[in-house]
Order: structure tokens, then sequence, then C-alpha cells
């Protein structure tokens, strides 16, 4: 078996002299992508990764038009060699190698996007993946009858893309089914006829269930069959969203090919509903923990409300009580303060009663006699010339030691009644020479 290269860059052609399966007269063609490491016969199914399969079919067309070409002209010289290639076998490959040496110095992509720009459905943005799944929802409306089908579907089938679905299957716990559609199986459209049934849409339109379909001859029906590895079309699986927002999606059921082409509506939609009530009793342990957890946490917010105000009640009594003590604080100092300024008041007012206080002469002078307010009387002789202060402080010192004491002293007398206040008088200028008696009185009694 001889084997020649055609080399474009992110694609490798690989001829091969291996006939083809389907037609002995046709050499298989063989395509190897290393950007995804697939390799292909030219009857099988392209690279995945959204390169311009445009442009891959035109170099396709022309390297198999010259493998035919070689063919028919070596049976004609009465057998095959691939070892022998004509002059212009060899030429028009090599202006293919050098035209993709042109290309890989100008831009490939570039080039293939102004020569022949990629198709609606091209490519995995959310607008080609919106007008895939809006083009299959068109597709299944053109099988229904009447507008309350057509109704039916669109209410049953997403337009949004895979991507976007995606997002709103995990936001709201929801079943994804997807179908991807293959044009070339025969028997698809009346499996599409399966899909469009009242009762399969009338499942299709419950809760917590999305629906999806797209073409594989679209990029995200080629995506996806890659995604989900299906080997045969029609294809229908059942994705649930993963119970984090990090594992992604998981398979629960799945059919493709023969085996969901010979399944009868009743079975397949009795498969669909048990995998629908796995799921929901799935849903309702995560509500049951959501509800758990929302619940724990609004004990613990509770939990912790109470917590604090209990701190901050504790706090404010203890903040009281602190006031309390730094109150009876302050109050003893000022008391303490206050019996401190009393007791040195009376200090200095004892000696000053001591100072203007003289000696008690031995006789002449003015004998005083004090009637107490108790009754007791009380004689001491004093100069003529003392004064009625001197008089207060003899009781001043008198009273100081007796118990209680008269602190605001007043002196009267009956016969004649008058009253003596006037402490800088002396007892010669009041009369009270060379004798007297004097009435005390408490004025603060």
């Amino acid at each position: 078996m001889a084997e020649d290269y055609l080399k474009i860059p992110g694609i490798s052609y690989q001829f091969s002299t291996t006939l083809h399966a389907h037609c002995p007269r046709v050499p298989q063609l063989q395509y190897f992508c290393p950007r995804c490491d697939e390799v292909s016969c030219s009857g099988g199914r392209q690279p995945t990764h959204g390169f311009s399969s445009s442009l891959q079919s035109v170099v396709l067309a022309a390297s198999l038009s010259i493998l035919v070409v070689s063919t028919h002209r070596e049976r004609l010289n009465g057998g095959y060699s691939a070892s022998k290639f004509h002059p212009v076998d060899m030429a028009v490959p090599k202006l293919i190698t050098d035209t993709s040496s042109l290309l890989r110095i100008v831009g490939l992509r570039r080039c293939s996007e102004v020569i022949l720009p990629p198709g609606e459905f091209d490519g995995l943005s959310p607008a080609s993946t919106e007008k895939a799944a809006f083009h299959f929802t068109k597709y299944l409306k053109s099988l229904a009858s009447t507008p309350d089908h057509q109704m039916s579907i669109d209410e049953a089938f997403s337009k949004l893309g895979f991507a976007a679905l995606k997002q709103e299957v995990i936001s709201s716990n929801s079943l994804l089914l997807v179908y991807l559609h293959s044009p070339m199986q025969r028997q698809a459209c009346k499996f599409c006829e399966v899909l469009s049934q009242p009762s399969m849409l009338d499942f299709l339109k419950q809760g917590h269930i999305k629906a999806l379909g797209s073409s594989i001859q679209t990029s995200q029906g080629s995506s996806l069959s890659y995604q989900l590895g299906a080997a045969s079309f029609p294809f229908l699986a059942l994705l649930q969203p993963g119970r984090g927002s990090s594992d992604g999606m998981k398979v629960m059921f799945k059919s493709e090919g023969p085996t969901l082409l010979k399944m009868q509506p009743t079975q397949l939609l009795s498969f669909m509903t048990a995998t629908y009530q796995h799921h929901l009793a799935f849903v309702t342990e995560l509500e049951a923990r959501r509800i758990e957890r929302e619940q724990e946490i609004e004990l613990r917010r509770q939990q912790d409300a109470e917590y604090e105000e209990a701190l901050l009640a504790d706090q404010e009594r203890e903040r009281h009580r602190q006031e309390e003590r730094e109150r009876e604080a302050q109050r003893i100092r000022e008391e303490e303060d206050r019996e401190r300024q009393m007791a040195q008041m009376e200090q200095d007012r004892l000696s000053k009663a001591k100072e203007m206080l003289r000696p008690e002469p031995s006789s002449g002078g003015a004998r005083i006699r004090f009637v107490l307010p108790s009754g007791q009387k009380v004689d001491r002789r004093f100069e003529e010339s003392e004064t009625i202060g001197a008089l207060k402080a003899f009781l001043i010192l008198h009273f100081s030691e007796e118990n209680p004491e008269i602190r605001n002293i007043g002196l009267t007398t009956n016969f004649p009644k008058q009253t003596h206040n006037d402490e800088s008088k002396t007892l010669k200028e009041s009369g009270l020479c060379p004798q007297s008696a004097l009435m005390v009185q408490d004025l603060d009694a």
C-alpha cells in the first residue's frame, strides 16, 4: 500500500490505496486533524472543532479527483500500482502544497472566511446555537397539523442554545432532554413525529424539565454528539445537573439509533417518566436539604440574635452598676471632702475662738452668768474691754466639748430685755458690767 500526505496548517490529509468499502472503484480517502486527534474516511464524520468544513470539502474533492484519475489510468494500463504516478498527478498535489504554503502566510482561517464564509449554523456563539434550536423547532412545527399543536411544540422545546439552557437547568434543578436529529437518517422524520405527539409534549411541558433539539449538521448538534458520545442517530438523552455548580451534567437516560427507533412511544415515555420521577425525588431531597440548611441558618441567626441581645442587656446592666458604683464613690468622696472641710472649718473656728478669748481675771471686770438651753448655769469673769465676740468664743469652746453642740449662738438679757448680737461691742458698752446674766439660745433650733 502506497501513501502520500497533503499537509495544510491544522489538517493533514492522508491518501490511502485501500479501496472504499462502499465503492470498490474509488480509493478510500482518510484525513487526520492534529488539533483533535481524529481520523476518518471520506464517508465518515469530520472533526468537530469547528474548522471550515467548506474549505475541507474543496480540498478533499480535489484530492479525491486526482486519485480517481490515477486509479482509472492504472486500470487502463493493465493494473493498479500505487508507486507509479503520472507527472500530471504529481504536479497537482505540488500545486496544492504550494497553495497551502501561501495560505499559511496569509492565514488559512481568514482566507477561508473570505472565500467561503461560514454558514448561519456554524460556530457555537449564542446567536448560532439559538438559530439551530429555532430551526429544529420550526421543523417539528412543520409536522404539526393544527395551530394548537404547533403552539404545544413551541412551549415544549426551548429556543435557547445549549450553554444558556444549561445554566437555566442548573439554576432551576431541572432535567434537560437533548435530541440530536440526523436529516440523513431515513427514519429520523418518523421519530420526530413521535416527539411531537401530544402525550410526549405534555410530558415535556411539565415543571423541572427542559427540551432542546438540534440537527447534527449544525455546529451545536455536532458538538453535542461529540460530548455525549453519540454513535448513531437519532439520539436522545436526559441530563441531570450535578450536585455542585462545577459538577457538570450527568446522563440519566440515553437511547440512540436502531434501539431508539424500535422503541414504542409508550415504552419510551414510561422510561422517561421513570427517569423524571427519579429526578423529582432527587430535587425533593435537594429542596429538603436546602430547607433544612435554611432552618439551621435561621435558628443559628436567632440564637446569635438572642445571644447578642442578652449580651447587650448584660452590658447595659453592668454599665448601670458601674455608673451606680461611680456615683456612690463620687458621693463618698464629696461627703468625705465636705466632712474634711467642715472639720477644717471647725478647727479654724476653735482656733479663732482660742485666740479671741483672754485668760479669766481673778477679780474685777465683769462677772457673767450663762444660762444654757438645758438650764445649766456657767459663770466666768471677763475683762470689761472684752467684746461680745469673746463671750461667744467662750461658749464655742465650752460647747465643743458638749453633746449636742450649739453652733449658732444667740445672747439675750431678760432685765432689761435686750439682744446682744454685735460681737464688736465691749462688755462695758453693752452694759454687762460689773455682772450680768445672759440667756444662751440655739438659733438653729
